[in-house]
């Protein structure tokens, strides 16, 4: 870093509710903010207001924020369980995350990218291919369900997801201690219970992960959590912050098949979202026709009565047989549906009748197609050994369900084909009666020939039922709209009447092959649709090889800190994996409890001697103290403290510093490197058999943390800090990689925007000094 660097402040502004998550994009100038009445709000650097979505119905807290490593998505965790993913270019919602259904709320979530230099994806396992030869999916016709998808390239958003080298991770927290691991975000590779790492952990209800760190060689998982403890004396209760580490090296090992499943399996959802949508689309469009027809036929049944043999199915059969009307009906045709309106309304469900038919073959000879063999190419891949079979059968079931949707999908095309038909003809044969009362010559001279005839009498016989009654509110029978409810069909068409089904049931061999797809004339199609989604989120919600990550025996388990409950603020802990000379280390820092202006340091390396065998790996934990007490009383005042401490870049921190009596707030750089932290000769080294001590000690009243060792101490100034006067600062958020932060204030109601890195002569502020500057002024 540059010595002529400083800080900038940006922007001071005022919020209009109480902001309680603030999080920087990784790539832009972005960030998102989530308010206590459950908004979320993104803002550019400039404080521009890109978005805002409201709270949702259910009024579930947002929890937690992570972005998406290149930006492009905006993860949200809640208080329900559920994550909910939005597209950052337009705040829609692209796909909520809640498969499992868990009633324990999300408390942490991050999103990393885990991709190392030295094992780079290979570019097949990139290029889909899939996409060369798949039929290209078809848009949405409502513009207002559009929202997942790119109308520039006719692609669902979801896929882009996928168009990034790396093998991106997101974490996810819950309460009650569980810890998924979702590589592109959707697709579960492992799972973590913190609760089977230790017995003193087993009856514990409420956790709160802290902090989550991949080594840098992907090979180790470190977990910093807090978790309220009651001693066995019966004395006060006590908060605990624990490190759990996990060997994560049979993920890297699976890495490259991990990749490619994950990839299909995000596109499958994609998929199914798309379906989702089209199914939606089809169903809206023929609740147009039945509410129009509906609505027409409700008030000719209201003119009519209640007497018997004047139906309205007798009046209109009276009419096509013999071309005599009642004076209601007359009455009917002549005022209360004049052959202008009639126009129109035949017009209407003619274009119901056109989108439903072009959805229906977009389904089943371009979305379903493209599902089946995405599905196919994921039964290549967990045809494997070292994949369970319960995820094979559940492909296996997913396949024959997507099979099942094209023969559905073929009955329904021709379903509403002779829907079409009979519609038709008998808006013809309407047009020419009522042409007849209105003289209109061009249209009566407009004959029906024999085919016409018949389909008149089968609409009237198939689609107007006998009995109705003038307060009868359907007299359309779901002959097309039973297939979008989730039960049985009621009207079963014959589908025994072609040569191919005749075939199949007379050759028992055939009509039971694994290679022949099952028609299931009485399920509907919403019923296999439903049936192919369970389906598929047993697979993407069950670990893909079995016990990769074992809950059970973590590599390393040993308490931090403690503090009693009375005396207890959350610690703002943060981790970030540093590579030093070629080896990867994992730093974690926190603030000390009963230093209040000192930050603990720790450091743990893993190494491999021998890649082949597990037993000879090595793991080493080193920590230090990092003490402000001169510069924190000189600076700010004697009660100074230190509310909350952020990874900036990997070997440099930002930390938030608030004196009490003065209400001010400073926010610090601080290298690690530079303050010496990368040497050895500066921490105290444990072993492992003495953390394996402190770990077997956590169900006793008296057990020892790391803090109670007698650790180095440095004390040490920033490299150079911002002073806020009269702002109480409360939670601190860098980037890095755009070198800016956000400062909330302890109201919330309040936020500051610094540049970190600003050149000198930009910063005009008298409270921005550097600690040579500080340094010269004492001399």
């Amino acid at each position: 870093m540059s010595e002529s660097v400083c800080f900038k402040q940006l922007h001071d502004k005022s919020l209009q509710s109480s902001a309680i998550h603030v999080r920087w994009s990784p790539k832009m100038d972005l960030i998102a903010m989530a308010t206590a009445e459950g908004e979320i709000w993104l803002y550019r650097l400039s404080w521009q207001r890109v978005w805002t979505i409201a709270p949702e119905s259910n009024q579930s807290k947002i929890n937690s924020l992570a972005w998406q490593p290149d930006g492009r998505v905006l993860a949200v965790g809640r208080s329900n369980g559920h994550v909910r993913f939005y597209d950052v270019e337009k705040g829609s919602a692209l796909i909520t995350w809640s498969q499992w259904k868990r009633p324990a709320p999300v408390t942490f979530m991050d999103w990393i990218d885990i991709q190392s230099q030295d094992t780079p994806i290979p570019s097949q396992f990139i290029i889909d291919p899939i996409a060369t030869y798949a039929p290209q999916l078809p848009l949405l016709l409502e513009n207002d369900t559009t929202s997942i998808f790119d109308d520039s390239t006719n692609h669902v958003i979801l896929d882009k997801w996928l168009d990034t080298s790396s093998a991106n991770l997101l974490i996810v927290g819950y309460q009650d201690g569980k810890i998924q691991i979702l590589q592109y975000g959707l697709y579960l590779i492992s799972a973590i219970d913190i609760r089977q790492c230790h017995v003193a952990f087993a009856d514990t209800k409420t956790f709160h992960i802290s902090t989550c760190c991949y080594s840098s060689d992907n090979a180790t998982f470190s977990i910093m959590f807090e978790v309220e403890a009651n001693n066995i004396d019966n004395v006060e209760n006590r908060q605990n912050l624990i490190n759990v580490v996990y060997d994560v090296s049979d993920i890297k090992k699976h890495n490259q098949q991990l990749t490619q499943i994950a990839r299909r399996c995000v596109a499958i959802l994609s998929l199914l979202e798309h379906l989702n949508h089209l199914c939606s689309n089809m169903k809206e469009n023929w609740e147009d026709i039945k509410l129009t027809i509906d609505s027409r036929l409700s008030e000719l049944a209201k003119t009519l009565g209640v007497n018997p043999g004047n139906t309205v199915y007798d009046q209109f059969l009276l009419l096509f047989t013999r071309g005599i009307t009642s004076a209601e009906m007359e009455t009917f045709l002549t005022k209360e549906l004049s052959l202008r309106n009639f126009r129109k309304l035949m017009q209407s469900i003619e274009n119901s009748h056109t989108n439903i038919y072009a959805l229906a073959v977009k389904l089943a000879l371009n979305v379903w197609p493209t599902l089946l063999l995405h599905l196919l190419q994921l039964k290549g891949l967990f045809s494997q050994p070292q994949f369970p079979s319960a995820i094979v059968n559940f492909v296996n079931e997913c396949v024959c369900n997507a099979g099942s949707l094209i023969l559905k999908g073929h009955e329904l095309i021709e379903v509403i084909n002779n829907s079409s038909k009979r519609y038709s003809a008998f808006f013809k044969w309407l047009t020419i009666v009522l042409a007849r009362y209105n003289e209109d010559l061009e249209v009566v001279n407009n004959q029906l020939n024999r085919e016409e005839r018949t389909l008149i009498m089968e609409f009237l016989q198939e689609l107007l039922p006998q009995n109705e009654t003038c307060l009868q509110q359907h007299f359309v029978k779901e002959r097309i709209g039973q297939y979008f409810l989730d039960k049985d069909l009621e009207v079963i068409r014959d589908s025994n009447s072609t040569h191919w089904s005749k075939l199949t049931q007379e050759i028992p061999d055939i009509k039971n092959s694994a290679f022949i797809y099952q028609h299931r004339p009485e399920k509907s199609l919403i019923q296999i649709f439903n049936q192919l989604q369970e389906n598929f989120q047993r697979i993407i919600t069950s670990s893909a090889i079995e016990d990769m990550v074992d809950s059970s025996k973590p590599v390393l388990l040993f308490p931090i800190l403690s503090n009693n409950m009375k005396d207890h603020k959350s610690r703002k802990a943060s981790q970030s994996a540093i590579e030093i000379n070629g080896e990867s280390y994992i730093y974690g820092i926190c603030p000390i409890p009963q230093r209040v202006i000192s930050l603990l340091v720790m450091r743990q390396k893993y190494t491999t001697l021998n890649q082949n065998a597990k037993d000879t790996c090595c793991y080493s934990v080193e920590a230090a103290v990092i003490d402000f007490e001169s510069f924190g009383s000189q600076i700010l005042s004697e009660d100074s403290q230190i509310l909350d401490v952020a990874t900036y870049r990997e070997d440099q921190l930002s930390v938030l510093f608030f004196s009490n009596d003065q209400r001010n707030s400073l926010i610090s750089q601080i290298s690690l490197k530079e303050i010496g932290l990368f040497d050895s000769h500066l921490f105290t080294a444990f072993s492992i058999e003495t953390l394996n001590s402190f770990g077997e000690q956590l169900i006793n009243s008296n057990y020892l943390t790391l803090f109670n060792e007698s650790l180095k101490c440095h004390e040490t100034n920033p490299t150079y800090y911002y002073k806020f006067v009269k702002f109480p600062g409360a939670l601190l958020d860098v980037s890095g990689s755009r070198r800016v932060g956000c400062i909330l204030s302890k109201s919330r109601r309040r936020v500051c925007l610094v540049d970190i890195e600003a050149e000198d002569e930009d910063a005009c502020s008298s409270e921005n000094i550097s600690m040579e500057d500080l340094q010269n002024d004492s001399s």
